[in-house]
């Protein structure tokens, strides 16, 4: 061997960037952040999937189907979208029709065997609300008494403007 320290520059030019992704996972991570301090989730975030918020009862403590499982549930939902599709096209004989199972990824997507996106708690379902916690759900009804920004879809705080309204009236 004629130049050792290049040798050993060319391992360690290897191993540092592995020890360094190790550093990062371990215990000291700390996640990203935006400028008001709040938990960086910026990014693109996919509505498509077919994994449910909670997880349905008959998987109880289960985080993951198994295989079998989930090839049952895109068979049955391949049936329904083709029953779907034949009860359109008996009406006029024309494929024009729903689109809803364009705008999921269920039948093209790669298998998820997720049992629902909720993973804490791990019984993955939505914890009970906390008595005494104010909740607004908004509606069609009368105006909810609170304050800007308004934290629901339907309804409002005012009518004084847009930013009193919920999202569906502000879109």
């Amino acid at each position: 061997m004629r130049n050792p320290t290049l040798v050993i520059a060319i391992i360690m030019g290897a191993i540092t960037p592995t020890a360094a992704h190790a550093a990062d996972t371990k215990a000291g991570y700390v996640a990203p952040r935006t400028e008001y301090g709040q938990p960086d989730l910026r990014g693109v975030w996919n509505f498509s999937s077919d994994t449910p918020l909670e997880r349905p009862a008959r998987y109880k403590d289960r985080e993951f189907m198994t295989r079998e499982e989930w090839d049952a549930s895109h068979q049955q939902r391949r049936d329904r979208a083709q029953a779907n599709e034949r009860d359109r096209r008996g009406l006029n004989n024309s494929p024009v029709g729903g689109y809803d199972e364009f705008w999921t990824e269920s039948l093209a997507q790669s298998p998820n065997l997720r049992t629902s996106l909720i993973i804490d708690p791990p019984d993955g379902r939505l914890p009970p609300l906390q008595p005494g916690v104010k909740t607004q759900n908004g509606g069609l009804g009368p105006d909810v008494p609170g304050e800007r920004p308004v934290r629901f879809r339907v309804g409002g705080i005012a009518k004084d403007g847009p930013e009193d309204r919920g999202l569906s009236e502000r879109c």
